[in-house]
Parts: C-alpha cells; structure tokens; sequence
C-alpha cells in the first residue's frame, strides 16, 4: 500500500518499518505503573506497607508491551521494604489465568496483580472461587464491560484498573490521517495516557 502511495497511520501496535506517517499507542509502561500507584496506595492504606505479591503477564506473547507494563508495575511498587513478589508468571486467557493464580494462592499473595483484561478477569474468579474475598485483592491493566461488572460488584476483589482510551487513540489515528492527506505535518509518534 504504501508503495503505491497510500499514507498509512498505525495505532496500538505498531509495526517494524519506517513508512508510517504516524504511529499512535499508550504508554504500556504507564498503563502498570498506574495500576502500581493504585495497588501501592492500598498496601499502604490498608496493609500497613506490608505485602505479598503475585504477578501474572503476558510477557512471552507479547514482550514489548507486556515487559513494559510489568517493569511499571514494579516500578511503583520500589523502596517498599515490605512488600515481597511472591510469583511472576504468564498466564493472558481468562481460563489459564484462573488455573494459573489458584495454584498461586498457596503462596498466600494480599495482592494479585494482572497485566491484561483476560489476566485480571482469570485473577479474579480464582479469588472468589477460592472464597478469599475480603482477603486477597486484585488490580488489573486494561478495561472491558465484564471489568467493569466487576469493579462495581461487593465482594472488593477488583480493586481497580488501568485502562488504555481508544477512542482518544481513534480519534488521534484520523486526524494524523486526515492531516497526511491534506499534505500538512504530522507527528511521527503520539503516546497516550492511559485512565486509572
């Protein structure tokens, strides 16, 4: 396409090559450091400052993104003397991530902490599953309506997530398309918050 003179913008993931004219994405690093502030807040507001926490990524499917979000996560969470990561292991699928933290909850994690919607939807039915509400807490990265089902339920698992704006990310894609087209400059790389 691009050979043949069409512009072309990407957005959310971009690709290895230097034709786009623009390329729009979140801040994945933000995206856990956000959900890392929210879950360091709790384990200082809540735990005394002192925690056990799990981690579940989906670092070997995607490692750019999902290294970046978990590097965040951690990020927030240093120069807490009480606060140990107890397990970091990959598990993105809503199934294989409840299979995944059931195993984990012998580890006795306070905190689950989950890089993706299927990872965080896994966390969470592993939680109630195992009656631990009210016991271990999860915060998660992205937002879908089942998140929000669950953000908004009693039982006070899901204490929040970091979602990425894809209507802003939409928005943004058209107009650096729009602005190519017109022949006007457009800005190579635009990165975007995410919303807690």
């Amino acid at each position: 396409a691009h050979e043949r003179g069409v512009k072309i913008v990407t957005y959310n993931n971009g690709i290895a090559a230097d034709f786009p004219v623009c390329n729009i994405e979140s801040d994945q690093e933000a995206l856990g450091a956000s959900s890392g502030q929210a879950a360091r807040a709790y384990i200082e507001g809540r735990l005394g400052g002192t925690a056990k926490v799990a981690l579940i990524g989906f670092a070997s499917q995607l490692p750019e993104q999902g290294g970046a979000r978990q590097r965040g996560f951690k990020t927030a969470l240093e120069g807490m003397p009480g606060v140990v990561i107890v397990a970091e292991q990959d598990a993105w699928n809503a199934p294989e991530a409840a299979t995944t933290v059931s195993s984990l909850l012998t580890k006795h994690p306070d905190v689950v902490w989950a890089a993706n919607e299927g990872g965080t939807v896994g966390a969470v039915t592993a939680v109630k599953s195992a009656g631990l509400s009210g016991k271990v807490v999860v915060f998660g990265t992205d937002i879908s309506v089942q998140l929000l089902d669950l953000l908004l339920a009693d039982d006070g698992i899901l204490q929040a997530v970091t979602a990425q704006k894809p209507v802003d990310m939409g928005r943004a894609a058209l107009e650096a398309a729009v602005h190519a087209l017109r022949g006007e400059p457009v800005q190579k790389q635009v990165v975007l918050p995410g919303v807690l």
